[in-house]
């Protein structure tokens, strides 16, 4: 094992995979996150970064309903049509 001072260490085995949560995303707390911390007890500080902007945020809400409702390889061909894809 490596030393990984006072860190606590990322655990998983090659047959399970554990849910992440993406707590700072381009400079912003997300919502998602901050619910999670809150939960857990644990601390942040919004005094240095805030949530996303109200137009971010809801062109992020729009994909995810986007991705939930048609399957995902009419999504990649239709970005694929209008070269909408990752850049």
């Amino acid at each position: 094992m490596f030393d990984v001072g006072d860190q606590r260490p990322v655990l998983m085995t090659a047959a399970q995979e554990f849910p992440c949560i993406d707590t700072v995303h381009k400079s912003y707390w997300e919502p998602e996150g901050v619910a999670l911390m809150k939960r857990e007890g644990i601390g942040y500080d919004f005094s240095h970064r805030g949530l996303p902007p109200f137009w971010p945020r809801l062109k992020s809400n729009l994909k995810k309903a986007v991705f939930a409702v048609f399957p995902w390889e009419l999504v990649v061909r239709v970005q694929n049509v209008f070269n909408l894809g990752m850049k």
